[in-house]
């Protein structure tokens, strides 16, 4: 399980990398950087903003890959490490909605945003639900 979970963390993020490289070039100088809960542009940053966005939550991911390993080292239990490394995929997941968050709202400022603010929300809840389930069949055994 910790194998597939590492892979499909990285596998999303490198499609949330992929995505930005190829539409990178389309973009103009600025982007959205924030927006309000209705989904209003209040702030834009230069569009290397994606590249410094994914190069946190590529780092984040790997010091969660780290951390699980120094936790399960120090537990001596193998499931300790499990439960961190669940956040690798979610965050893989978040970043490719941010990153088609931003351009697409850069590219069409009556983008709604609503059904991907939907998704987040219940993609946080699935992660949250996940660890709290893997954590009362860990202390179980």
């Amino acid at each position: 399980m910790n194998n597939a979970l590492i892979l499909s963390g990285f596998v999303l993020t490198g499609i949330a990398w992929l995505y930005v490289a190829f539409t990178y070039g389309n973009l103009p100088d600025q982007v959205v950087a924030h927006m309000d809960l209705q989904g209003n542009v209040n702030r834009y940053d230069s569009k290397a903003t994606l590249w410094f966005l994914l190069a946190i939550f590529t780092g984040l991911q790997i010091i969660l890959m780290k951390l699980g390993d120094s936790t399960a080292q120090w537990s001596k239990n193998e499931s300790a490490k499990t439960t961190s490394l669940f956040a690798l995929p979610y965050l893989g997941l978040m970043i490719i909605g941010l990153c088609y968050l931003m351009i697409q709202k850069t590219l069409d400022l009556s983008f709604n945003d609503t059904p991907m603010m939907i998704f987040f929300g219940i993609i946080t809840v699935l992660l949250v639900g996940a660890v709290f389930v893997h954590g009362l069949k860990t202390q179980k055994k």
